[in-house]
């Protein structure tokens, strides 16, 4: 460019080096333009998309430094509080507070590995599956840690909404499913709580235990009954006349055990005395059999005990004070006049001879007086006595002997001669031995007479 006067002349000029231009007066850039270098370098007009930037705003959200230039920087904040909605997250972790269950989504394939749910949950299914391919698994475990003697519960509850409920409605069920040979699903085993009676005040329940019996089919092995007193639970075992129930330990009964078969055991203890199997020769000592019938070896004689009867009888003139004892051997009056004083009580010491003359009743082996029955009859009305007696001899021996009382009758006369009944079973002394004389005596008023007729029982050893 060439200045000639104050024209100006279109030339191309090219400068090697800086170019500076001074005295630049202050004025307005043209609107919608300004300088710049095209790809040749040359000085060229391009249009402008905009004012100048004269300062930067942080958001919310967002801070910065700088922010009028002439290098601005923007943060953005690490708490976003502000964000209420944003769009599909493919990729990431979270990382913040724990999402509440009411925003998770109602498909629960989502969870995965260790899950810890805190609070009261509900979950509405008419399923839910626990599945593993590891032995020994699922695993559904229900801990308490807290430090007291209460424990983890697992709760069945049955509520109607109609409110009805009645005998044998079913409030719990556990089943314990499998599969057969032919890989058929079949029930193997069941537990079962129910209601047994549901009226007030006399509420009580029933858990069975059931289990499939041979054909498949489920039956009842063990029920639980709460009964129909207070405090009462009643149990049966097993199903079916053929049922087998096995105990390998002890059974300690508190009450009576009743039993409409067979029982059949090894040993038998009642009352602390072992009993032998049956069979067995070593029983040696029972209570009493009331009924039934022997079929065994012939019970041997001196193992019985048997029963035998004497008869007793005789008449007597009172002297009002002693008891008279018969001499059956003395005069024609014998052999059943009672006239031989033997003292007030009867047990005034008599020779042998005259013990012998008494013709009483040797006693043929050792037993036990069982009954003494008779009738009597007196003149007066004043007390008569009939007197059992008993005299031990002894072999080579004249000592004068003193008897003892076995039993005394007494009674009051009727008068006029009536009769009087007498039944005596319990005895001053009821052992008699092998030998003894047994004898009777009289006491009544003076000069009336009394007279008897009796038996006595005895048993024999």
């Amino acid at each position: 460019m060439k200045w000639i006067g104050q024209h100006i002349y279109d030339l191309v000029a090219r400068f090697r080096n800086d170019v500076y231009l001074e005295d630049i007066s202050t004025g307005t850039i043209a609107s919608g333009g300004h300088l710049g270098l095209d790809s040749n370098n040359k000085i060229v007009k391009a249009t402008d998309g905009g004012g100048d930037l004269t300062g930067i705003t942080a958001g919310t959200g967002l801070s910065g430094s700088s922010l009028t230039g002439p290098v601005p920087t923007l943060n953005v904040d690490a708490s976003q509080t502000q964000i209420t909605a944003i769009g599909t997250i493919t990729t990431g972790v979270w990382n913040g507070t724990a999402i509440a269950s009411a925003y998770l989504d109602a498909d629960t394939a989502h969870l995965s590995g260790n899950q810890t749910f805190t609070g009261s949950k509900i979950f509405s299914s008419t399923a839910t599956t626990f599945t593993s391919a590891t032995a020994d698994s699922p695993l559904v475990k229900i801990l308490n840690t807290t430090d007291d003697d209460q424990a983890s519960r697992l709760m069945f509850e049955k509520l109607r909404d109609d409110d009805a409920v009645a005998t044998g409605q079913n409030l719990g069920e556990i089943w314990f499913t499998g599969q057969d040979s032919a890989q058929n699903t079949e029930d193997y085993a069941y537990i079962i709580g129910e209601i047994d009676v549901s009226t007030g005040g006399q509420e009580s329940g029933q858990l069975v235990l059931g289990v499939a019996n041979h054909d498949g089919g489920n039956g009842t092995g063990l029920k639980l009954t709460g009964g129909n007193i207070d405090n009462e639970i009643d149990v049966t075992i097993g199903l079916g006349a053929s049922s087998v129930v096995t105990i390998p330990g002890n059974i300690d009964l508190a009450g009576d055990i009743d039993v409409d078969g067979t029982l059949e055991t090894d040993a038998l203890t009642i009352g602390g005395t072992t009993v032998a199997a049956a069979g067995t020769s070593s029983i040696t000592t029972l209570g009493t059999i009331a009924t039934g019938t022997w079929e065994g070896t012939a019970i041997a004689t001196n193992q019985q005990k048997h029963l035998a009867w004497f008869t007793l009888k005789g008449y007597g003139t009172g002297d009002g004070t002693n008891y008279e004892m018969p001499e059956l051997m003395t005069d024609n009056n014998a052999p059943f006049e009672h006239n031989t004083s033997t003292g007030s009580d009867g047990l005034t010491a008599q020779t042998t001879n005259t013990i012998m003359r008494i013709g009483g009743l040797v006693v043929p082996r050792a037993g036990t007086l069982k009954s003494w029955v008779g009738w009597a009859t007196t003149a007066g009305t004043q007390t008569a006595n009939i007197g059992l007696f008993r005299a031990r001899p002894t072999r080579n021996d004249n000592t004068n002997l003193t008897p003892v009382l076995l039993d005394n009758v007494s009674y009051t006369g009727l008068g006029s001669t009536k009769m009087e009944d007498f039944s005596e079973t319990s005895f001053t002394d009821a052992d008699v031995a092998a030998g003894d004389i047994i004898y009777t005596g009289i006491k009544c008023q003076s000069s009336k007479v009394t007279y008897f007729s009796s038996t006595l029982e005895i048993e024999w050893d």
